[in-house]
This record gives C-alpha cells, structure tokens and sequence, in this order.
C-alpha cells in the first residue's frame, strides 16, 4: 500500500486488505486490515481461497526484479484467490522497461 493506493479502501468495499513489506506505509492501510509482509509471501499470511480479488500492482521493478520472485508472487496469488478469482497485475512502466519478460499465461492461472 502507498501513497497511490490510499484510494483503495473507498473503492474496493466492503473489505480490502492491503500488504506492505515497509511497515510505514501502514498508515494507508485500513487499521487492522494491513499487513507488514511480502507479496511473496501471502499463503503464510492469508487462508487458501480467502481472497475475491487480489491486486498486485507497483511489484515489479520495485522490489520484484527477477524472474523467480516474480513467479513466486504469482503462485502465492493463485494460493489465495478464490476458484473463479480475479488477479489484476499493474506494472508501473512498458514491458520493454520491466527487469523481466512479463507473462503469466505460461504459468497456467
């Protein structure tokens, strides 16, 4: 969660949770909905299927920067999304500009 992400909460009810590997950017989060942690990290952090929607934006290239995290980020998303569930990625640049190709289709979710 960030400063381009206080918004969040207001648009995305009834419950949004957010995730933030720098514990000073809880101050975005909804007060006991936000975590200190990483998005490499979520099925320690959340129940299989617990999430709707998950929305893993601003990772690569800040934080993510290699292949591996990344797909790592990926499978831990799959872990806690709902069956049927929407995972919407953003990327803060072109593809060009990314540290990595960028693709999930060949991950199968």
């Amino acid at each position: 969660m960030g400063e381009y992400t206080w918004h969040y909460p207001r648009l995305l009810k009834p419950e949004f949770h957010s995730l933030d590997m720098d514990p000073e950017q809880a101050r975005y989060g909804v007060p006991g909905r936000h975590l200190t942690g990483s998005a490499t990290e979520m099925a320690a952090l959340y129940e299989p299927g617990y999430f709707d929607v998950v929305i893993a934006n601003g990772l690569i290239g800040y934080g993510l920067n290699e292949q591996a995290g990344y797909e790592h980020m990926l499978e831990q998303c799959h872990a806690v999304l709902k069956p049927g569930g929407l995972l919407i990625l953003g990327y803060n640049d072109t593809p060009e500009r990314a540290p990595f190709p960028v693709h999930i289709d060949a991950l199968g979710l």
